[in-house]
């Protein structure tokens, strides 16, 4: 059992990974912090930064999911980059990365 830093609630890990897992298809794994799986949630609803991190898919880099996706969404331009929105979505990658390869054209997109 563990405390969740969020609410003080004591929770089991698997318990909050199930729950998380009803609500997401994102892996509980990657909090930094130990949340109990309605603050997990509340965390990833409410775009809360410095929780969830994940590993680059491209450049191996470990990144805040919900700081890179508020970026990446407040510096696309609606027409000429829904599919690099598109993208964002369904791939695990950097912000760094996704813009890279854009200017580039590379082959990751």
């Amino acid at each position: 059992m563990q405390k969740c830093e969020c609410c003080g609630k004591v929770f089991s890990e698997e318990e909050a990974k199930r729950e998380f897992a009803d609500e997401y298809i994102m892996a509980y794994s990657n909090f930094r912090k130990k949340l109990c799986g309605k603050c997990a949630i509340n965390a990833m609803d409410n775009y809360e930064k410095g929780v969830y991190f994940m590993s680059c898919e491209n450049c191996g880099k470990s990144f805040d999911l919900n700081k890179e996706d508020e970026e990446c969404l407040d510096s696309l331009s609606e027409k000429e980059d829904y599919e690099l929105i598109n993208f964002w979505t369904t791939r695990n990658i950097c912000l760094n990365c996704l813009f890279l390869c854009q200017k580039n054209r590379c082959n990751i997109l």
